[in-house]
């Protein structure tokens, strides 16, 4: 049986050390980076964003969706607008060379009484946690909820007209959303949410 050559052994272990350093790279759990930029002006900056993104997601009854970015000055920009369905919005984590992911935003698209669109799902909040990202969300009432990762609540900004409502939206008073949830009060709500509107 032939020996392997000198070079043949050099390049698989270069191919097992590349093939480490990527495993590595890929699951690799990096603290967070600490914004510079105030969390009074991020959410200014989402509220804008979310506000300018309304009248589309009544329209054609979708969400819209992306990322804020911040660079080392603090400077906020977005990512492109993701388009998504009447429930669900994804959008590429793609991040600018020079600029860092500082929060998630998305639309809850039109007013439909079969759907709790004034409060955020609980795949919202399980997500920007698991993702250790803030997340800003504008309901069809005009309501606006930060999702506040380090410490896992939903956190109601501004209420109904916050920023532009559905024409189409009708109150539920029997199911008005609080102020600010846990993660085991939204499931408590979404659990007990009869689908009647009184």
């Amino acid at each position: 049986m032939k020996r392997p050559s000198n070079s043949t052994l050099i390049f698989a272990l270069c191919g097992i050390a590349w093939v480490a350093i990527f495993l590595s790279a890929t699951f690799k759990i990096t603290p967070p980076r600490e914004l510079v930029v105030s969390d009074r002006n991020l959410a200014a900056y989402a509220k804008t964003t979310l506000d300018g993104l309304q009248a589309k997601s009544f329209t054609e009854s979708r969400e819209y969706c992306g990322l804020i970015f911040e660079d080392d000055d603090g400077n906020l920009s977005t990512s492109r607008i993701s388009k998504g369905t009447a429930s669900e919005c994804e959008f590429s984590w793609q991040v600018p060379l020079g600029k860092y992911a500082a929060a998630t935003f998305h639309t809850h698209g039109s007013f439909n009484d079969e759907y709790d669109g004034e409060a955020p799902s609980l795949i919202d909040m399980k997500t920007d946690i698991a993702d250790r990202i803030h997340g800003f969300i504008a309901t069809p009432g005009g309501r606006v909820w930060q999702i506040d990762w380090r410490e896992e609540v939903a956190v109601q900004l501004c209420g109904l007209n916050c920023v532009e409502q559905d024409p189409d939206y009708k109150p539920c008073y029997s199911f008005q959303p609080v102020e600010r949830y846990s993660y085991g009060e939204l499931k408590a709500r979404a659990q007990s949410d009869g689908g009647e509107c009184l």
